[in-house]
């Protein structure tokens, strides 16, 4: 089994946003798990059977506003866990993602007003119940 976590992001306005930007984006949240299926793929076809989970976001999903570079790359994630899952399945392997809402991080790049009271919540969890850290 796979469980890639390996993500960044970058908030602001698409305008501004700079290839540099956009480069790391795609690099860091698409290319990674794309470098990493081909890693394992071979042992897990050896075997039979395997599973790799990618995590993916919901900006990915659903478009938001602010987050135009990173929703992209996500989206691009999200795209190739979808496109191997249909091709190596026949082989036993499934590749699947998760799309959180909020993850908490303790990245200082995140403003502290957008994180605090935010963290470990997600959007279908209306209650505001704080979810566990794992």
């Amino acid at each position: 089994m796979l469980v890639n976590p390996v993500g960044t992001y970058h908030l602001g306005d698409p305008l501004y946003a700079t290839p540099g930007d956009l480069r790391l984006m795609i690099e860091v949240n698409a290319g990674i798990a794309l470098w990493l299926t081909q890693a394992v793929a071979p042992y897990m076809r050896e075997r039979g059977s395997g599973a790799i989970v990618h995590v993916a976001a919901r900006h990915g999903l659903e478009p938001t506003g602010g987050s135009a570079i990173y929703s992209v790359s996500k989206a691009a994630l999200v795209h190739l866990t979808r496109v191997p899952d249909v091709e190596l399945r026949p082989l036993g392997i499934r590749v699947n993602a998760v799309a959180p809402e909020i993850i908490d991080t303790a990245d200082p790049a995140v403003p502290a007003s957008r994180a605090a009271g935010a963290r470990g919540l997600t959007q279908g969890d209306r209650r505001g119940h704080r979810l566990p850290r794992q």
